[in-house]
C-alpha cells in the first residue's frame, strides 16, 4: 500500500509540473509555520524568565527550610522561628507533617527525597496532562524543582488520587482541586486539618502571625492580585466570567499566589493557553493577575466574534 501511495504521489507531482501547476509538495504550510513560531516564542520567554532570576545559592532551599521547621517542632520549639540561612518557614502547621517520616534519616536524606519526588511528579504531570517537554523551562515548574518545594510532588500526587494531602498542607491548592471536581479530596483534607488542631502547634502559628506576614512580604513575590483590593475585584470578575471550572482553576494564580510554584496546581488550565503561559512566566508585580484578566477578555472576545459571524454555540461560551 505504501508503494502504491508513493507511486501515485510521484505521478501527481509529475502531472502538476507538466501542466505548469504549482507543486503541492512545495506549498508552504503556514499553519505549521505559525505553530512553530508560537512554540519558539514560548521557549524563548520560558528560558529568559527562568534563567535570569535563577539563584544557585538557594538550591533546594525549601526542602532545608521545611526539614528544619519539623525538627524545631519535634524539639518543642516554635517552627516559625526556624530558618535555613535567612529563608524563614511560613507554611501552615500541617506542612510540618511532610518531613515527619523523614526526620529519623537526617536532613540530607530528606532533601534528596524531595528532589526525587519532584522529579517523579514532573513525569506524572507531563504524562497525565500531555504537557510538551519544553514546559520544563516554565518558571513555576523550574522554580519549584530548583527550590525542592513540595508543591510539585503534591500536584503530581493529586493526579494519582492523593489530592487530600495537597488540600491538607497547601490550602491554596484547594481551588484547583475543586475546579477539577475532586470534592472528596478537598473534604478529606479539611477533615484532617480540623483533626490536626489537636496535635499540631496551631497556637504558635497564630501567635507568630506578624512574623509570618513579614516573611511573606520579604520573600514572597505578589504575582497575584493579593493586597490590591481594586485588582482583586477585577480578577474576581474575570474568574466568574470564565465559569466555575476554569474560574476555580485560576483562582490561586489570580488571587492568592505569592510565589510562582503556587501555580503548579493550576497547570491543567494554564497549559491550554498561550496568554496564561506567557503572563505566568514572569515574576513581576501582579503579572499572573493581569494574565487572568487578559485571558478572560480574549475568551469573551472569541465568543463575541463567533456570535457576530453566526457560528456561536452554547459550548462556545467560557465555562
Amino acid at each position: 500500500m505504501l508503494g502504491a501511495r508513493l507511486a501515485r504521489m510521484s505521478t501527481e507531482r509529475a502531472l502538476a509540473i507538466g501542466t505548469g501547476a504549482k507543486d503541492p509538495s512545495r506549498a508552504i504550510d503556514w499553519a505549521f509555520v505559525r505553530r512553530g513560531l508560537e512554540v519558539a516564542t514560548l521557549i524563548t520567554v520560558f528560558a529568559v524568565t527562568t534563567i535570569v532570576p535563577l539563584r544557585f545559592d538557594a538550591l533546594w532551599g525549601d526542602a532545608h527550610v521545611y526539614f528544619h521547621a519539623t525538627q524545631a517542632w519535634l524539639a518543642g520549639q516554635n517552627p516559625w522561628t526556624s530558618t535555613s540561612g535567612v529563608i524563614p518557614f511560613a507554611a501552615p502547621p500541617p506542612a510540618l507533617l511532610l518531613n515527619l517520616p523523614l526526620a529519623p534519616f537526617g536532613e540530607d536524606a530528606a532533601v534528596a527525597f524531595w528532589v526525587v519526588a519532584n522529579s517523579f511528579a514532573i513525569l506524572v504531570l507531563f504524562r497525565r496532562l500531555r504537557i510538551p517537554i519544553y514546559w520544563l523551562l516554565f518558571q513555576p515548574i523550574a522554580e519549584g524543582w530548583f527550590a525542592a518545594s513540595p508543591d510539585l510532588a503534591l500536584a503530581g500526587f493529586a493526579l494519582l488520587g492523593g489530592g487530600w494531602l495537597a488540600a491538607l498542607v497547601k490550602p491554596y491548592a484547594i481551588p484547583a482541586l475543586l475546579g477539577a471536581r475532586r470534592w472528596r479530596a478537598v473534604f478529606g483534607g479539611l477533615v484532617l486539618a480540623a483533626l490536626s488542631l489537636l496535635v499540631l502547634p496551631w497556637a504558635a502559628f497564630f501567635d507568630s502571625a506578624d512574623t509570618i506576614s513579614q516573611s511573606l512580604r520579604a520573600w514572597g513575590r505578589p504575582i497575584s492580585a493579593f493586597g490590591d483590593p481594586v485588582l482583586m475585584v477585577l480578577v474576581a470578575i474575570a474568574l466568574v466570567s470564565l465559569g466555575l471550572r476554569r474560574g476555580l482553576q485560576l483562582a490561586t494564580p489570580g488571587l492568592l499566589a505569592a510565589q510562582p510554584h503556587y501555580m503548579v496546581f493550576s497547570l491543567q488550565t494554564i497549559v491550554r493557553s498561550r496568554i496564561l503561559a506567557i503572563f505566568m512566566s514572569f515574576s513581576l508585580l501582579h503579572s499572573a493577575a493581569l494574565g487572568v484578566i487578559v485571558y478572560a477578555i480574549a475568551e469573551w472576545t472569541k465568543v463575541v466574534v463567533r456570535r457576530a459571524s453566526g457560528r456561536a454555540t452554547p459550548a462556545s461560551t467560557p465555562g
